[in-house]
């Protein structure tokens, strides 16, 4: 499988998916609601108290779903107690912004908590992404442009509602985005379950189509090079830090009247143009190298133009703000879609929430230390640290898009290998996840013959086992490895096939 073939997973139920896309574009729009700057004065407060409260409490949630993202039978979108607990407070947190916007309250410990529930919805992106990580590339990408778009639409609808429609709106943001994901996982369900109820031998033609959801399978295609998670995180906290602190410019352009509400009218249009441009090249956005050229040169280059723009003046700031969304955007989908087309070590729920994470940081530590330092006589300091930044992204991007052309897959002596059959390879590969996935003797034996395309009752006949244990065997391999149909399992394998063969000195499959 070479960079560019995204891997088949299961295809998801008709209903299942317009639901998911719906709440997911119910979900950004939530996050995105604190910033509308029609509906509310949008505060420019940075005390460190707050700032280190909710890096606090950002990190102990994300490590905690990170931790569980270990397990393989956590799935956060069946969890209903976390989807409840994620409505109830962003549904108290913005009930505290509306009533402080209606009569303002200068109590310090208010303003805390407030802006801590906020944060909460922020944490349905990874229930939204274990829900799509088991499904097939190409949806994750079309339910993430319908989510941006819908988003923009309300965020340009807002304005032109009184405020008492707009306020109850948003307090069923969260509510809505949780029941849909709900519903959707029902949905999903049941069509799995009906595919349960058919023949064996008619049920092989949905095999991309699994009893199980499987939030948990590894990252899609890997390339000839593989880049550490850390780095990859650490790149998306850079951009969000400097996206947020360019956010901060449009900040003293507020009147709480028409500036305002062409502010967050040009936002909602940055967010559904952004969404076209990936609607239109979401054929070309499935590839791991798309991807790169999207971290490595496209996005640092948009950033550096969005923050000369960022330092004109007048009515030319709310005009900034199009390009700004484009570009946050750009950022959310590089942390949505790194999980699909990367290879990690750890399973795909892993990076997805250690990514959102990052990216959440970087926003918050952006807003912070930047809105402190433009408050006094120190803001030269705040537009160095955007330059440095954006400098050094982009001479890491250069140096390591070049390092990518020039680097061959050899083995780590620098010698080809002797080359080896397939047949050999496909062995040493099976023996390489046995060892990866724990798995045992026996089902290390079930998995050599699944890696050969053979069917439970081969395998049953095959091992001298009833059926029923053969079928017992292969859910457990489903299980460890994080999987949940046949056909991710022959890609996975073949992923280890390839990069033995390619280390051996023989071609990858194609």
């Amino acid at each position: 499988m070479g960079n560019d073939t995204q891997r088949i997973e299961r295809a998801l139920d008709k209903d299942s998916f317009a639901l998911a896309s719906i709440g997911l574009g119910l979900c950004i729009a939530s996050t995105e609601a604190l910033r509308y700057s029609a509906l509310w004065r949008i505060s420019d407060e940075g005390a460190l108290d707050v700032l280190l409260i909710k890096i606090v409490s950002l990190t102990a949630v994300f490590s905690a779903l990170i931790l569980l993202s270990k397990k393989p039978n956590f799935k956060p979108h069946e969890s209903t107690w976390m989807l409840v607990a994620i409505a109830l407070l962003q549904t108290i947190g913005f009930a505290m912004q509306i009533s402080a916007t209606l009569h303002p309250v200068h109590d310090h410990l208010f303003t805390i908590v407030q802006r801590t529930v906020l944060e909460s919805s922020y944490i349905l992106f990874i229930a939204f992404a274990s829900f799509f990580l088991g499904a097939k590339l190409r949806a994750a990408i079309q339910a993430l442009v319908i989510g941006i778009i819908i988003a923009g639409t309300i965020q340009i609808a807002i304005p032109f509602v009184s405020f008492e429609v707009a306020s109850a709106l948003i307090l069923l943001l969260t509510p809505a985005s949780c029941a849909c994901l709900v519903l959707a996982v029902r949905k999903q369900r049941a069509s799995d379950e009906w595919l349960e109820t058919l023949p064996e031998n008619e049920r092989a033609e949905f095999d991309d189509a699994p009893s199980e959801a499987a939030p948990l399978a590894r990252s899609s295609n890997p390339g000839s090079y593989r880049i550490p998670l850390w780095q990859l995180c650490l790149t998306i906290a850079l951009f969000s830090f400097i996206v947020s602190a360019i956010h901060l410019q449009w900040l003293q352009a507020q009147d709480g009247e028409s500036a305002s509400t062409i502010i967050q009218i040009c936002a909602g249009v940055g967010a559904i143009l952004a969404g076209n441009l990936l609607l239109l090249a979401r054929n070309s956005l499935q590839g791991i190298a798309a991807v790169d050229s999207v971290r490595l040169l496209v996005l640092p280059i948009a950033l550096a133009t969005l923050y000369v723009a960022s330092l004109l003046s007048g009515a030319l700031i709310a005009l900034s703000v199009i390009p700004l969304n484009i570009t946050y955007v750009a950022v959310l989908f590089l942390a949505w879609i790194i999980p699909f087309v990367y290879r990690f070590k750890r399973t795909a729920l892993f990076a997805c929430a250690s990514l959102f994470l990052a990216k959440k940081l970087g926003v918050v530590v952006g807003l912070g230390i930047m809105r402190d330092l433009a408050k006094g006589d120190a803001d030269w300091i705040g537009t160095t640290m955007i330059v440095a930044t954006l400098f050094a992204l982009i001479v890491l991007s250069v140096m390591h898009f070049f390092k990518m052309g020039r680097q061959e897959p050899v083995s780590p002596r620098g010698k080809e290998e002797p080359a080896i059959d397939s047949e050999t390879a496909l062995s040493l590969a099976c023996e390489s996840m046995s060892k990866q996935y724990k798995l045992t003797k026996r089902e290390g034996e079930v998995l050599a013959l699944l890696a050969r395309g053979r069917s439970a009752t081969y395998i049953a006949e095959a091992l001298v086992i009833s059926s029923t244990t053969a079928k017992t065997h292969v859910k457990h391999i489903y299980q460890k490895v994080g999987i949940a149909s046949k056909q991710v399992l022959l890609d996975i394998v073949e992923d280890e096939l390839n990069d033995i063969l390619a280390t051996h000195g023989k071609k990858s499959i194609n």
